[in-house]
């Protein structure tokens, strides 16, 4: 049986989160000067998604 602490640590996913923010607001900044036409945010770029 597992540690209940390393299951619940979930410390890196956030950061990852975190990470992921970040970049899609530095995206959404360039969009709205105009650097990039167009930002697409979590959006599902595969049709598979492993839901049977």
């Amino acid at each position: 049986m597992e540690n209940a602490a390393d299951m619940s640590d979930l410390t890196a996913a956030h950061r990852g989160y975190e990470y992921q923010d970040l970049m899609e607001a530095g995206r959404v900044v360039d969009l709205l000067l105009g650097g990039i036409v167009r930002v697409h945010v979590d959006k599902k770029l595969v049709s598979w998604s492993g839901d049977a």
